[in-house]
């Protein structure tokens, strides 16, 4: 998926379009494009777009430059296209404004709110979060009322939105570009260094094991696609984090064992040179799994497939997935508090702004059929199999502690009284006696790794709650009553993944002891 450095727009609504103030504007995004500092990339595509509300004058002059310059343009709406065109001085005016959204990449229409004003005051606290530089229009002399220019600003300082202003003089013509508050050069998105790097690892691996997405597919196509690669990269990071987990615990009392063995029975020294090798394998493979964060690419990849995974149902009921996504403490918060996942939040906006446009809403019969079956009732029966499985090895792997620590006290018993002596038994339960312990802390360090009791108590749990989500669906029979199931059934499932996610983070490989 590519990583678009976007520029937002803001400024005069009535912004002339004079061929000196528009070579402004191309140079200035001409030296935001050469300003872009970025890590080393193999597999990530990096483009311009410009983010704008289409307004007249300053919005629509910047839209113009991007798509001239070949960058990305996206829209984001105020109101409805037929009422915000009401607001638009001409209809030589409303033709730009419907060729601009044409041409746009895509179209976000905000949440209604309570009043014009309003209204727009939600597209600049949209475009202010969407962005990582803003580019502003502005004359000193100039007023402008709720969600103008200066309320923009405003917004873009305190959310720490690198600004660069170009002040126009109407008396003179003349035309100035500087930043605020101060001189920002390099330019790089809102993003650290080190999540630009995990999404090109992500990319990378993609590009080398996932099926790519079909130009010119369907939303849905594209979304399965997106979600299949998320999918396959989660199940590979996966399978090669527990093989490592394993081989750690298996390595551990297999040096312990020919410790024992050797001294015990008296073998050759060199013997002793298999508990170095099993040693090294251990320190080896730690380091490796270290070094190729088995555990943060699993664990991220597989937060980003449950993410997906209930994307196309909040769609089909007419809503849209990632919704926080471009609203100030939304995606972008969450992103700060957790620097780790900085790749995913950003991931998930990328990949929804690039979709194509969303079918229409099914009739609410048809969307009963297909959020049950489809994606509730899969979800209720996939949880109640990983409660019974993970109880299940709760419970075996419980046994086998409880087992070997009844054979480790029963060696310490024989070793203690001194039976056994006129035989080479003895020795036997002397090897018994080294080995169990180890055996039995690797094997309660792969226990507290899996963590299987609370996985099949959040399973557990979330089956019930998703059972009484199905009884929700089936008494509604409007729309909008729906989407507010959906949401709410979508809130449960991103708690359960955000938990899980918490938790296995927690997980990172150690040493045996």
């Amino acid at each position: 998926m590519p990583l678009e450095f976007r520029v937002g727009v803001t400024g005069r609504r009535y912004a002339a379009a004079d061929p000196a103030l528009q070579a402004v504007v191309d140079d200035e995004l001409e030296r935001i494009r050469d300003s872009l500092a970025l890590p080393p990339l193999s597999a990530t595509p990096v483009g311009i777009t410009v983010v704008s509300p289409l307004a007249e004058g300053a919005d629509r002059l910047v839209a113009r430059a991007g798509l001239a310059a070949g960058h990305g343009l996206e829209v984001l709406l105020p109101l409805e296209p037929a009422d915000y065109q009401d607001d638009f001085g001409s209809e030589r005016s409303r033709e730009e404004f419907r060729a601009l959204l044409a041409a746009a990449r895509s179209t976000t229409r905000l949440p209604p709110v309570a009043s014009r004003d309003l209204a727009y005051l939600a597209a600049g606290q949209a475009v202010v979060a969407r962005s990582d530089v803003l580019l502003a229009l502005v004359d000193d002399r100039e007023t402008d009322g709720v969600g103008g220019t200066r309320d923009v600003l405003d917004l873009a300082a305190r959310a720490g939105v690198p600004v660069r202003r170009i002040r126009l003089d109407p008396s003179t013509g003349s035309v100035a570009a500087d930043w605020l508050p101060d001189p920002v050069v390099p330019l790089r998105p809102r993003l650290s260094d080190e999540a630009v790097r995990r999404l090109d690892e992500f990319n990378s691996w993609v590009g080398d094991h996932a099926p790519s997405a079909e130009p010119g597919g369907s939303f849905g196509e594209a979304l399965q696609t997106r979600w299949c690669a998320a999918d396959l990269s989660a199940l590979a990071f996966q399978r090669r984090f527990r093989l490592v987990s394993r081989l750690l615990y298996v390595l551990s009392p297999t040096a312990v064992a020919v410790v024992a063995l050797q001294l015990v029975f008296e073998l050759d020294r060199h013997v002793v040179w298999g508990e170095v090798v099993a040693l090294a394998l251990l320190v080896v493979t730690l380091a490796y799994a270290r070094r190729a964060h088995l555990l943060e690419r699993w664990v991220s990849a597989r937060y980003l497939a449950e993410r997906l995974r209930s994307a196309p149902y909040l769609a089909l009921v007419g809503l849209a997935p990632f919704s926080s996504e471009g609203a100030p403490g939304g995606e972008d918060q969450r992103a700060a508090e957790d620097p780790a996942d900085e790749w995913v939040h950003r991931a998930l906006g990328e990949i929804w702004w690039h979709l194509p446009p969303s079918p229409p809403v099914p009739e609410v019969d048809e969307l009963h059929t297909r959020l049950v079956e489809e994606w509730v009732r899969p979800q209720v029966d996939y949880h109640a199999q990983v409660a019974e499985r993970s109880a299940r090895r709760q419970h075996e792997l419980s046994r086998l502690a409880l087992a070997l620590f009844a054979l480790s006290l029963v060696a310490a018993v024989i070793h203690s009284a001194g039976l056994l002596e006129d035989s080479d038994l003895p020795r036997v339960v002397d090897v018994v006696s080294l080995l169990v312990p180890a055996v039995g802390g690797a094997v309660s360090g792969y226990a507290a790794t899996r963590d299987f009791g609370r996985q099949a108590l959040r399973s557990a749990a979330m089956s019930r709650s998703l059972r009484l989500a199905l009884a929700e669906l089936s008494s509604v029979q409007d729309l909008p009553a729906l989407q507010r199931i959906v949401l709410r059934i979508d809130e449960r499932m991103l708690g359960d993944s955000a938990d899980w996610h918490r938790g296995e983070r927690l997980h990172e490989l150690e040493l045996a002891g």
